[in-house]
């Protein structure tokens, strides 16, 4: 089958690193505390009425070996302690899935071995997809209307149509205050003609409010109910 990817896009959260981020892990009580860095990830899917979160806890900044938490040492999501995980790719992290509808705003509260406490809030932003083609020509392009708030500051838009055999077309947008997004003719040339999906995702990313002074990072991503469409 042929697959054509033009942008990564997807509804899970996923692990891609680059081959410099260490995979190895170490006990969080062996390092110095003001050491540690810390990454977030919260991802609401609309259609799914899914809710994910992962952190990521690292010695030595955001390549550095990946951090197992040791009492009193933990994290917690909302005030649920998230659950830890492991794997060859990424090393060690804390992850929890949760089927809700979303409440806008969650609370990653990391307490590291000297008890002293970082608090970060991810505040999610939704869109729906409120103005598209029904059917639409491949040579004329595609272009999507959200209803929510235009793009702000460090966010991107990403537009996904998902085709037959698998293909899918992407493009993004990053200009502040715009609510459009298309896709252009070239993107498209390999569509194949038929049903196919329409995905809008929006992402932030940003620097924590509170971090060790080796910083850390939060990314917040929220997917739209998808909507059908005819290509021609």
């Amino acid at each position: 089958m042929k697959k054509l990817i033009l942008t990564l896009f997807t509804s899970a959260i996923l692990f891609f690193l680059p081959a410099c981020v260490s995979n190895e892990t170490a006990n969080s009580d062996t390092v110095k505390q003001s050491e540690i860095y810390q990454s977030y990830n919260v991802t609401y899917d609309a259609g799914d009425l899914e809710l994910s979160a992962s952190a990521f806890f690292r010695f030595g900044g955001a390549a550095g070996t990946t951090l197992s938490l040791v009492k009193p040492s933990n994290i917690t999501f909302n005030g649920t302690e998230m659950a830890m995980g492991k794997n060859i790719f990424s090393g060690t992290f804390y992850e929890t899935d949760q089927q809700v509808t979303t409440s806008g705003s969650y609370t990653f509260i990391f307490i590291d071995t000297d008890n002293k406490t970082y608090t970060n809030t991810a505040n999610i932003a939704p869109l729906e997809i409120s103005e598209y083609p029904s059917e639409f020509k491949k040579g004329d392009g595609l272009k999507v209307k959200w209803k929510g708030k235009p793009v702000q500051q460090d966010e991107t838009i990403y537009l996904s149509l998902e085709g037959k055999e698998y293909i899918n077309c992407s493009s993004s947008t990053n200009i502040v205050g715009t609510n459009t997004v298309d896709i252009s003719p070239d993107l498209l040339k390999d569509l194949k003609p038929g049903d196919a999906n329409i995905v809008l995702k929006r992402e932030k990313k940003s620097s924590l409010a509170q971090a060790t002074h080796l910083g850390g990072s939060l990314t917040i991503t929220y997917i739209a109910k998808k909507v059908g469409v005819k290509v021609e």
